[in-house]
């Protein structure tokens, strides 16, 4: 049996993160990893057989979010402004959509006048149920599905309506890929002699006041004081993936209130960038297809188009083969572009419900989710923690950014719990 003072299930950025800070303050520090890599939902494909990195997983920087951005300049990881144009199709035409929806402002009134917490379906049959509003209404599902993953008949109102007064415009990207900030947390973790276990599929955690053992599948053994639990939430909400023995039925309970959507990115280069013959600087495109979102690499000049499906739409495309959700894809760029397409030099379809550790994309809010989340806060004991972007409480939900504060919160909390 191995022993540290803390293990830590995960070597996502919420663990690395949670390892960094207590590995710093010389706690032996041991890191189990189901998969062969670190990362997590993070996971820049190498330049292989596409022209450049590519992310299968998590992209973009949503806003100047102030942990990740200090890491990156920490760590010397350049990272750029994602700038360019944001088209929409409709009526056959590509329209610019910096015009306001219809409603919208209105809808966040009447969002803020809110005194308790209800799903966006029901808000949305309660005060926009007519005919006037039935462009606003399949916006702000197609918002909650596309952006939160979201299903609207679980999602609370109030978590959106704080994210959605938050949205900021500027994004960025970092250069040659995520895995560039991944791979400086576990060479910080790893100088300061915390150990990482790859292939380590944690299945049982047997444990009493400051001991745990963590068993794998592997029928390796790990103990410690502490444990931290940082696998995404959609694991433990899936039965059996890990015993704890006792039974935490209270923490097991308050997982099942936080939504977790689904996603699925497909990735295609082309021979041609046929897209800039609409416009020379676009970023995004928007349409009403099977897949109905793209980006482009702008203001980078390259030949990869990404698509995104999310939310309850991804969920019923969940068990199509790669190469089915392929075809979905070009058909939906042809009838988007209404023109033959160039040769397909590259792809990659990244279904992130089939991954077998994260049976999803990220977190989202219900109508219970703030209750459960000040649950999983709290230690058993002070002996079992969870941290993780599902724990996060602020307005960056879902991102790269609350992985990392969690897990930062997380090793204070337990460092202030030993002191």
């Amino acid at each position: 049996m191995i022993h540290a003072d803390i293990l830590i299930v995960g070597a996502g950025a919420s663990g690395l993160m949670a390892a960094k800070e207590l590995s710093a303050r010389g706690k032996k520090v041991i890191i189990l990893e189901a998969r062969n890599r670190a990362g997590g939902r993070i996971d820049t494909l190498p330049q292989k057989h596409f022209s450049q990195p590519v992310e299968a997983g998590a992209e973009f920087i949503h806003g100047n979010l102030s942990l990740t951005l200090q890491l990156l300049k920490e760590n010397n990881i350049p990272y750029t402004k994602a700038t360019g144009s944001t088209l929409r199709k409709k009526d056959g035409q590509w329209q610019d959509t910096d015009d306001e929806i219809e409603g919208w402002d209105e809808m966040m009134q009447q969002m803020d006048a809110l005194n308790e917490d209800i799903t966006l379906s029901d808000f949305l049959n309660t005060f926009f149920n007519g005919e006037k509003y039935t462009k606003l209404r399949q916006s702000a599902i197609q918002f909650a599905q596309g952006f939160d993953v979201a299903d609207e008949n679980k999602a609370g109102v109030i978590a959106l309506r704080n994210e959605w007064q938050h949205e900021e415009e500027v994004q960025y990207r970092i250069g040659g890929g995520y895995m560039q900030l991944i791979d400086a947390l576990t060479m910080i973790c790893l100088r300061q002699h915390c150990e990482i276990h790859f292939w380590e599929v944690v299945n049982k955690v047997v444990w009493n006041k400051n001991k745990v053992i963590a068993t794998t599948a592997n029928n390796e053994q790990f103990s410690a004081e502490k444990i931290i639990i940082t696998v995404p939430i959609s694991m433990l909400q899936t039965e059996g993936a890990i015993a704890f023995v006792p039974a935490i039925s209270e923490k097991i309970n308050a997982v099942k209130e936080i939504g977790f959507g689904a996603v699925i990115k497909v990735l295609i280069q082309f021979e041609e960038a046929f897209w800039q013959d609409v416009h020379q600087d676009a970023l995004f495109f928007f349409c009403e297809e099977k897949i109905p979102t793209w980006w482009t690499q702008y203001p980078a000049k390259n030949n990869l188009l990404t698509g995104w499906l999310g939310g309850p739409k991804a969920f019923a495309m969940q068990d199509y083969s790669p190469e089915q959700i392929l075809d979905i894809a070009l058909q939906s760029l042809a009838s988007m572009f209404s023109k033959k397409l160039p040769p397909v030099t590259a792809w990659h379809v990244a279904n992130w419900q089939k991954q077998p550790y994260t049976f999803g994309a990220y977190s989202y809010n219900t109508t219970q989710s703030a209750q459960a989340k000040a649950i999983l806060k709290e230690p058993v004991e002070n002996t079992i923690y969870f941290a993780g972007e599902a724990i996060y409480t602020g307005d960056a939900q879902g991102t790269v950014e609350a992985a990392l504060i969690s897990g930062r919160e997380t090793a204070e909390r337990l460092l202030k719990d030993i002191e």
